[in-house]
């Protein structure tokens, strides 16, 4: 098997990968993944100039070669051919901050950025890695680097930038400078239910209401410390109680919120 076929039957094994983490199978996607990237050539180039004066750009899909078309309008020949290794260490990455486990994720994510290192998508997602470690501080600096649109990045991926950075905004009591960014999205993103939810969010928290959500005056109950959020760990004076296998738990509002929204993708 040559290069190219090798690199078409990797290929089949991401697009397979993605396909069982779509039916909840992230054991097995993992295992197509671990197998593709074990092929990563040693020099890997996103793009390539053909003999003819064209040149050949490693998509991840038609959505990203349709908008690069749309906004570089190129007046040369593009072959488009599919991303392979850059996509199989992201959704690497992507299977570990599902199963949080951040740091194994931003390895993953680091090499992806070797091989795409302005990719927004790649980027996005270790800004949400980094989130999970509690480094906001770091993942605002991943956001801020989404910020233009471009050939490579559309006004979808700036808006995800946005939200998530109003999302730690929201977080460090910032709701101006919060506001401010989700109304920015909203522009790039009109039909964004988690911007408008954020809003109302804002909305609420400036109105007193969330002030008063179930504070915790009960530091045990049935041998339960409801001083500590049951998702994040975190130690908190308020959330909300719920059951767990018959015994309550503290969720905090942070935590809360993010349960709303899609698993593992709740400022997207």
């Amino acid at each position: 098997m040559n290069s190219f076929d090798g690199m078409v039957a990797d290929g089949d094994k991401v697009d397979r990968a993605i396909a069982e983490i779509s039916r909840g199978n992230a054991a097995e996607a993992k295992g197509l993944l671990l197998a593709v990237v074990r092929n990563t050539p040693s020099q890997y180039f996103h793009q390539t100039p053909t003999s003819d004066g064209g040149l050949v750009i490693r998509f991840w899909d038609q959505m990203e070669f349709v908008h690069y078309v749309n906004w570089k309008k190129p007046n040369r020949k593009i072959v488009w051919n599919v991303a392979v290794y850059p996509r199989a260490y992201f959704y690497l990455g992507f299977i570990a901050v599902a199963n949080r486990d951040y740091q194994v994720a931003i390895g993953y994510l680091d090499k992806a950025l070797e091989l795409e290192p302005t990719n927004p998508k790649i980027l996005l997602e270790k800004a949400h890695a980094l989130m999970g470690l509690k480094r906001p501080a770091d993942a605002i600096k991943i956001f801020e680097q989404v910020s233009t649109v471009g050939p490579f990045t559309s006004g979808a991926d700036v808006a995800k930038g946005l939200r998530g950075r109003a999302f730690i905004l929201i977080e460090q009591g910032m709701l101006d400078e919060a506001e401010a960014a989700l109304i920015a999205s909203l522009e790039l993103d009109p039909s964004s239910e988690n911007a408008k939810q954020e809003l109302r969010y804002i909305t609420r928290l400036r109105s007193g209401e969330m002030a008063t959500i179930e504070p915790i005056t009960i530091v045990t109950r049935a041998g339960q410390d409801l001083t500590v959020c049951v998702v994040c760990g975190d130690r908190i004076a308020q959330g909300r109680i719920v059951e767990k296998s018959g015994s309550p738990r503290l969720v905090c509002q942070s935590c809360d919120r993010k349960s709303k929204k899609k698993p593992w993708e709740f400022w997207r």
